[in-house]
């Protein structure tokens, strides 16, 4: 299917793991982690277009990119990144959040776990966070406001 290698690529390229021969995850973890965000994305947003998500059998069906249906195929891969950050997160504060050392006795908190918290607030997070409120909105590059004084014969306010 078209949409295991062009979302694979794209999230491969969205949490820095592409360079090849050395990558972090291989493409079945990171096409399953692709399902994953699917399934929250499909109940994040009134799609036009009805999928049926596996997690089980990594499969998305119909296929996004075949429709297309960018909006779902964009919001996938950012949910995914959105996924793995808090991986990284999680992973930095447990394994190097505190430090201890036995001679001289020595107990210290790592602040290297900020920037990543920056990145959570910050990063693919908050991109899912603010496409998915606009696609809720409608195109809000195309909402226009007009800002006048309201005037009206008819109109009486309540006190």
């Amino acid at each position: 299917m078209a949409w295991q290698t062009e979302l694979t690529t794209m999230l491969r390229y969205m949490i820095g793991d592409n360079t090849s021969g050395t990558y972090k995850y291989t493409d079945g973890e990171l096409q399953t982690l692709l399902t994953v965000g699917a399934r929250f994305v499909d109940q994040d947003i009134d799609s036009p277009n009805s999928y049926t998500i596996s997690v089980e059998t990594t499969g998305i069906s119909p296929d996004p990119t075949s429709i297309p249906d960018d909006v779902f195929s964009n919001l996938t891969v950012l949910k995914a990144a959105c996924i793995t950050d808090e991986w990284s997160t999680r992973k930095h504060a447990i394994r190097e959040g505190i430090t201890a050392v036995c001679g001289p006795t020595k107990l210290g908190i790592d602040t290297g776990a900020e920037g990543l918290t920056l990145l959570i607030t910050h990063g693919p997070c908050a991109t899912y966070d603010r496409m998915k409120t606009e696609y809720a909105y409608g195109n809000t590059r195309n909402i226009k406001g007009i800002m006048s004084p309201f005037v009206s014969n008819q109109y009486q306010p309540v006190d």
